[in-house]
């Protein structure tokens, strides 16, 4: 990079539109610009694409920043101390700096929406946002978010999260995202432009008459070639290169990094690799083993099914086996769905380049660019790569038939990405959800195999009744359709169960008016192989499978049962979705696999905990006969992770327990100041106790990251961080994920009642069990179970707290029970007082074992 002050030789220079610009960042108390305030503010001006000079300054707020805020900015307070408020003098400065050279920034309207509330005539020139081009120029990637853009990028990055610093990369990344759109084809850039419509500022960097490049406002300009003539060879950094531009699992060879902690030692790895190989040649094995649930792991087995298949010559199929287990030695196995349809790809281009598409959202419209940059040089066709965002609608779309009954007569059979995937006898990974018509496989082997249940879902019928009364609204039929309006405003299923018959009539009436409309509005749409024009013919197809989904929740069937759901949406709206869901999930989502690969072998870090119970095997789908063996190495890791069991005074309402358990985590976080997550059943109680909690904690030098306040899953990523607390769901662990020090499970994590859960019941106590027990406690107690047993498997010291007033004297019939899934942890019991010293004890032997 060149040297601030250093003069740039224009004759070196690449040709791009912008060359000459000014990129911003600011550092913020929060995410509002009406109520929080600027820390910092950073402009680095750019000649030719590359920085040339540099100003910045702090701005001191009104109130005290809060302490999470002063470690993701990295500023201190004695750096904000002697600063001064924002004021006209500094409001000057930026203005002078900047002059009249386009803003560019990532997320730019973050930034400008704090600046124009202090300075009202800004920005007043053009504005670039190199988060919107990157996800369109760099389609493909799984993050980008800056600091993971630039590492893709090879931008070097000096402190991530300041203010001058990711001014910078984001001027940086704003070169290379021109020149990554000067390299794209002249009809791809036609077609982004056409997409993303005429009022669309950054259009001319795609779309452009000479007239548009900007002049260097720094010197002479080199002659600009027009769009029609070769664009000049751009110098590119090596991970810039194209030919890196594949998936990030492509681009990682696989691989991924687990993180400090979670692996066990390499001669435990080798053990399972070993143990894999031998099992694969047994044909009597046991169908169910143990084994830990870390990547490591899953690399063990995927390598220990490698060395089969390269001794054999027989074939495996890995299922359901996590992200970054697999490199070029291993195959991949994918429905035809998850392919990009090149018939249906190019008929939308043909739309967007005739501006069909302008009356789509934003958001639709960027996707769709997105494809038409991706599909330029995408290897194998695979949907996935690109971020959905919320477009999952339209990417189905743009994906192939999932039967493909369209080969025969599609004029795009030779170079089809469905059609042409060759088979392999290497070890392939598939999803648990796209296992259609895979082929013959002599051994799978099925990952977390009680995922297999919930895989199962995905399949069953389902209708989202709060959409489908939106599309209704958007097309005009809403007044069509009486029976669907009463659905949506009923809570009773057995009622909705009376309406289905005519909603299904009405639903096809409206499949037809739709569909003429559409036909009306797109008349010159002529194809052999589609029915409907790409993503305009969208909401129709969704009405076709509405219908045939009320159809199929109607129908009679004594294994499942009827259900009408109200999950949160977009936005926290509660949605209203009729389904029709399986009594014993396992058996349908083992009977899916068995139907597609052949009998599998189960493995899953909690095969003890389900095959010891009658009810957990019942609904994971195993078999009376089902034995577990082990594949774990021989170590004592359930050894080193203390029970610690909080004999708590009894909690008579939600808010004495929401400052029960205030009064537990500080004496926890006191102690244990890093690695602490908290377990809650819900967000609700997140939020309350982060409210009671957060300031606490800040006084005492620590900070508190909330899951649904702070971010979704990725607060799990602060665990190893000193000085920190995360709280979160109690969502399946992803075995990437850090694990914790220690583990406090505020509240037993009991499923609101449901007339599935009562039919279980019910099956249970004709067998003679406790079926309370057998259904609801014994779930409870896997969920908890599935986030201890990472600690376990990773062979830590750690600890394990059980808040529950309710669970831990361990008196009742339901506790005991519930309890005795962690029996074979070394385990305390004691009072909230004693707590704190509890753990300290064992973090002092633990310190004083270590070598």
């Amino acid at each position: 990079m060149m040297p601030f002050g250093q003069s740039l030789n224009l004759d070196e220079a690449q040709v791009i539109p912008v060359p000459d610009y000014v990129a911003f960042d600011l550092e913020t108390t929060g995410l509002s610009p009406d109520d929080d305030e600027m820390l910092e503010i950073a402009l680095v001006r750019f000649r030719a694409g590359h920085p040339a000079d540099r100003w910045s300054t702090f701005v001191k707020p009104g109130r005290p920043v809060p302490l999470k805020t002063l470690r993701l900015t990295h500023i201190s307070r004695d750096e904000l101390e002697p600063s001064l408020p924002f004021s006209a003098r500094i409001a000057q400065e930026i203005d002078e700096f900047r002059g009249t050279l386009p803003l560019v920034g990532h997320n730019s309207a973050f930034d400008t929406a704090f600046l124009g509330r202090v300075m009202p005539a800004f920005p007043g020139v053009d504005v670039y946002d190199t988060l919107e081009l990157s996800r369109i120029v760099f389609a493909g990637y799984s993050s980008y978010r800056l600091s993971d853009l630039a590492s893709r990028l090879g931008v070097p990055v000096t402190e991530a999260h300041r203010a001058y610093d990711d001014a910078e990369v984001a001027g940086t990344i704003f070169r290379l995202i021109q020149e990554g759109a000067l390299r794209l084809g002249l009809a791809t850039r036609h077609r982004i432009a056409c997409l993303m419509g005429q009022d669309w500022l950054p259009r001319h960097l795609f779309d452009f008459p000479k007239t548009r490049f900007q002049p260097s406002l720094f010197g002479s300009p080199r002659d600009i070639t027009g769009p029609t003539s070769p664009v000049p060879e751009a110098r590119v950094t090596e991970a810039y290169a194209p030919e890196t531009w594949a998936s990030d699992a492509q681009a990682q060879g696989g691989r991924s990094r687990e993180p400090d902690g979670l692996e066990p030692g390499r001669a435990g790895r080798g053990s399972i690799r070993r143990k894999v190989a031998d099992l694969l040649h047994l044909s009597g094995a046991d169908r169910v083993y143990s084994v830990p649930n870390t990547l490591d792991a899953a690399r063990a087995v995927a390598e220990g099914a490698l060395d089969f298949c390269r001794e054999t010559g027989k074939s495996v199929l890995l299922v359901g086996f996590p992200e970054g287990v697999g490199d070029a030695r291993f195959g991949a196995l994918h429905r035809p769905g998850d392919y990009l349809c090149l018939c249906r790809f190019d008929e939308a281009m043909k739309l967007a380049t005739a501006g069909a598409y302008a009356g789509l959202d934003a958001e639709s419209r960027r996707y769709l660019a997105s494809i038409a940059s991706w599909a330029e040089r995408t290897q194998d066709g695979l949907l996935s790569e690109v971020q959905v965002m919320g477009n999952r609608d339209v990417m189905a779309e743009l994906a192939c038939p999932a039967d493909l009954s369209c080969k025969d007569r599609c004029p795009q059979a030779d170079r089809c990405f469905a059609l042409n995937v060759s088979p392999t006898k290497t070890p392939s990974l598939a999803r648990l959800d796209g296992l259609d018509d895979v082929g013959d496989w002599e051994h799978v082997l099925v990952w977390e195999f009680q995922q297999a249940a919930r895989a199962s879902q995905r399949s069953e019928p389902e209708l989202n009744l709060s959409a489908l009364q939106a599309v209704l609204k958007d097309l005009g039929l809403t007044g069509n359709t009486p029976m669907v309006d009463q659905i949506t405003a009923e809570s009773n299923v057995s009622r909705v169960l009376t309406l289905v018959p005519k909603a299904v009539q009405e639903v096809r009436l409206a499949v037809m008016e739709a569909r003429r409309k559409t036909e009306e509005s797109h008349a010159s749409f002529e194809s052999s192989v589609l029915d409907g024009p790409p993503v305009l013919s969208k909401d129709v197809r969704f009405l076709e499978s509405a219908a045939l989904t009320l159809s199929e929740v109607r129908c009679e069937s004594t294994d499942t049962e009827p259900v009408l759901e109200t999950p949160f949406g977009e936005g926290g709206v509660r949605q209203k979705v009729l389904a029709r869901r399986a009594l014993w999930p396992g058996d349908y989502g083992l009977a899916a696999i068995r139907q597609a690969v052949g009998e599998p072998i189960l493995l899953s870090s909690l095969s003890d905990t389900i095959c010891s119970s009658k009810g957990l095997r019942r609904y994971f789908g195993l078999p009376d006969a089902t034995v577990t063996t082990s594949l774990k190495p021989d170590l004592a890791g359930e050894e080193k992770v203390l029970f610690l069991q909080v004999e708590g005074r009894p909690a008579p309402g939600a808010s004495q327990y929401a400052g029960y358990l205030r009064d537990l985590i500080l004496a926890i976080a006191m102690v244990q100041r890093t690695g602490l997550q908290v377990l809650f059943p819900s967000r609700a109680l997140i939020k309350e106790v982060h409210s009671l909690l957060v300031s606490e904690l800040e006084e005492r030098g620590m900070v508190l990251y909330a899951q649904g306040i702070d971010g979704g899953r990725r607060v799990l990523e602060h665990l190893n961080e000193e000085d920190t607390v995360v709280f979160s769901t109690m969502a399946a662990p992803n075995p990437g994920e850090f694990v914790p020090s220690c583990l406090l499970v505020a509240k037993v994590p009991f499923l609101p009642p449901n007339p599935l859960d009562n039919l279980r019941q019910r099956e249970m106590s004709n067998l003679g069990l406790d079926p309370f027990v057998e259904v609801n406690v014994r779930q409870a107690a896997l969920t908890v179970r599935a986030h201890v047993q990472r600690q376990i498997d990773c062979e830590k010291k750690s600890t394990f707290v059980l808040a529950d007033p309710k669970a831990c004297p361990g008196q009742s019939r339901w506790s005991k029970e519930f309890l005795s899934s962690f029996a074979r942890l070394p385990k305390i019991t004691c009072p909230l007082t004693r707590v704190a010293s509890e753990l300290s004890k064992w973090n002092r032997e633990s310190d004083q074992k270590r070598p």
